[in-house]
């Protein structure tokens, strides 16, 4: 697969939830060693939720924890036993050295906390929302066009421009859709 698209393996992360680990193990096992000596980085998605094991983290090549987003939910609400979680899978990822994501963070409190607790990683909708891939290419061309406006002043306001587009589009496309409203017309007499 890699040769054949020419992506390094190094740029492949493959994240598995708990279900899969279940399911032929020693297959399993042996399928995401090979594919972890070949580069392709392994993540542990939604940790915490399933069937979790701490032997996974023994068994299984995990480049990365994510922890499922209904743990982060309970950050900055004051919910300890969130807290607590939080904590411990953010030091036990950095006392097996490898990365900690916190998913489903969706306020400024809860990326503070997540930072605060020792996590590496961070996303949802407070760090951006998803994006199609004509959106991301967009952004790339977007990126190039600045740079080359750099070297050329002439091509800067056309770059602001494009950039103001853009922005406009992704905006538009993120923002929630008004509800419609439905009004009663007063008959006259």
């Amino acid at each position: 697969m890699c040769a054949s698209s020419g992506v390094e393996a190094s740029r492949l992360e493959l994240e598995i939830t708990e279900s899969v680990l279940l399911q032929n193990r020693e297959t399993t096992r042996v399928t995401l060693h090979q594919l972890h000596d070949l580069g392709v980085r392994i993540a542990l998605d939604d940790f915490g939720t399933g069937f979790s094991s701490l032997s996974y983290l023994r068994s299984f090549p995990f480049d990365k924890i994510k922890i499922d987003q209904s743990f982060i939910a309970g950050l900055g609400e004051g919910n300890e036993e969130s807290l607590a979680i939080v904590r411990a899978v953010a030091r036990l990822g950095a006392s097996l050295g490898v990365a900690t994501t916190a998913e489903g963070v969706e306020t400024q409190a809860q990326l503070e906390i997540a930072r605060r607790e020792g996590f590496t990683e961070a996303q949802g909708f407070f760090i951006g929302r998803p994006k199609s891939a004509a959106a991301i290419a967009e952004q790339g061309d977007l990126n190039r066009t600045a740079r080359k406006a750099k070297r050329r002043p002439a091509a800067a306001e056309k770059a602001k421009v494009v950039e103001r587009t853009v922005e406009q589009k992704l905006e538009a496309a993120a923002a929630p859709k008004p509800a419609k409203r439905t009004t009663k017309r007063a008959r006259s007499a």
